[in-house]
């Protein structure tokens, strides 16, 4: 830790800030993130967060470096990117997450924060997408990867689970998942049908901070090439209550066809499912990662495992399903 402090410390020194405090940031997190108050060079005061990513995760930097101008209106201020070893990002402090502030909220002001959250998350891939396809071919995005990676590892997270004799039917949940897994991810990429935007990729509560009422989105490492629903996918996956989970997805769907994007309801519906499905049996087992790192208690875990099998199945009938139903009506 203190290698990093010191490296953090002068690489701000290099730029003309003194830092004041710095102090590294305690939690799940594969990168070494530092929240750091300094001083700019014409003396004002101001809030930085340095980011050192590990080795095999340097994305969110490359993105910055080729698509920053695209993207600047939706992500925090970039001061610089260290391109040399060990590489990192050092951006302006944007605010502090959404994620406590949404659930300490009474229902009408939850509705309120998703609608502000989706209605920017629109604008986002309303403006992305006529380049997203260009991006891709370039190279500068990559395609989101369809694989059995997220039920493999949710799979043996709930055998992990048996064998802690955890107060669920694991080897029940177990069983269905994977069997939904077995007959849907063959035909999962073929399946969709909306344009590629620039999806961020890990849209949940905590990587969405607020200051001063203005939204910003950090941590773009996981951005790909995608179609758009694949966000609010993830973003539901902080929100257990189904009816706002249908409420966001609204708001969202109205206010990207709003911008023009050149898809109808339906096809976005149609991709939601298939991303929803995708994604609930991902952070399944990323909570249960959170549970063995001490991060979710037994009764939060199995609060949120209850959740997520009952939209794991329910997302799949959708899929199913010869028309679903229209939300929008």
């Amino acid at each position: 830790m203190g290698g990093t402090l010191d490296i953090c410390k002068n690489r701000l020194l290099e730029l003309g800030i003194v830092p004041v405090h710095a102090q590294q940031k305690k939690g799940p997190f594969a990168a070494a993130i530092i929240e750091i108050e300094a001083v700019r060079p014409d003396g004002s005061g101001s809030r930085y967060v340095y980011k050192e990513p590990p080795a095999d995760r340097k994305f969110e930097i490359e993105l910055f470096q080729a698509l920053g101008g695209n993207i600047s209106e939706w992500a925090p201020k970039v001061i610089a990117c260290f391109t040399d070893d060990p590489k990192a990002l050092l951006t302006e402090y944007a605010g502090e997450p959404v994620l406590n502030q949404y659930r300490t909220s009474e229902r009408e002001e939850q509705k309120r924060w998703l609608r502000k959250i989706v209605r920017r998350l629109a604008r986002l891939h309303a403006a992305t997408a006529p380049h997203a396809s260009g991006w891709l071919k370039s190279g500068v995005l990559q395609p989101y990867p369809f694989s059995m990676q997220w039920p493999e590892w949710a799979g043996n997270q709930l055998l992990r689970l048996h064998e802690r004799r955890f107060p669920l039917d694991t080897v029940a949940f177990h069983k269905e998942t994977m069997a939904i897994a077995e007959s849907f991810y063959p035909y999962y990429a073929p399946s969709l049908r909306c344009p590629l935007v620039l999806t961020h990729g890990d849209m949940h509560l905590g990587n969405i901070v607020v200051d001063e009422r203005r939204l910003t989105f950090i941590d773009w490492e996981w951005s790909n090439a995608a179609t758009p629903v694949r966000d609010i996918a993830i973003l539901v996956q902080d929100v257990e209550d189904d009816e706002l989970a249908d409420y966001a997805l609204r708001m969202y769907i109205e206010e990207l066809l709003s911008h023009g994007y050149e898809s109808g309801a339906g096809d976005l519906m149609h991709d939601y499912y298939r991303s929803l499905l995708d994604n609930t049996i991902m952070m399944a087992a990323w909570d249960i990662e959170l549970f063995f790192m001490g991060e979710k208690s037994e009764q939060e875990l199995a609060r949120s495992l209850t959740v997520k099998r009952m939209r794991i199945k329910s997302s799949w009938e959708r899929i199913c399903a010869p028309a679903p139903g229209n939300l929008l009506e």
